[in-house]
């Protein structure tokens, strides 16, 4: 029978596997988008008023092959929870500036901000196999 003390380990260790398998499908998920092209996008706060659920409506628009896009950006999770988020949302992303994003050739209408992977996926990928590893060697013990 296990003991309270194998069974925290286990759960520990299928945390880790579940951040592991997680996020390192992000990861390469990230690679996915290295054939996407670059385009200059403009920042447009389509009114001075926010949308329903809070949110500034700010999109962006870009041009790819003579047609026209425009994308609402979200704030990231939990930023509209933050005080003075929208004042903080609209210095983010100034109106009428412009910025650099990245499209599928394949179809236009995928784009992503970044073609890097986020630090803080990585971060929790390698604390998902340092939990494996550390629960293993405690499991052994």
């Amino acid at each position: 029978m296990f003991s309270y003390y194998s069974i925290i380990i286990i759960l520990f260790i299928l945390a880790g596997a579940f951040a592991t398998f997680w996020y390192g499908k992000k990861l390469l998920n990230t690679k996915k988008n290295t054939n996407y092209l670059p385009v200059s996008a403009r920042l447009i706060h389509k009114d001075q008023n926010t949308t329903p659920s809070g949110i500034p409506e700010i999109v962006f628009l870009y041009q790819v092959n003579g047609n026209n896009y425009e994308k609402q950006i979200l704030p990231d999770p939990g930023e509209e929870t933050m005080p003075g988020f929208e004042t903080h949302f609209r210095n983010k992303y100034p109106h009428e500036s412009n910025i650099e994003i990245y499209y599928n050739p394949e179809n236009p209408e995928e784009m992503v901000f970044s073609l890097k992977a986020a630090m803080e996926d990585k971060v929790i990928f390698g604390l998902g196999i340092g939990a494996i590893i550390l629960g293993t060697y405690a499991f052994m013990m």
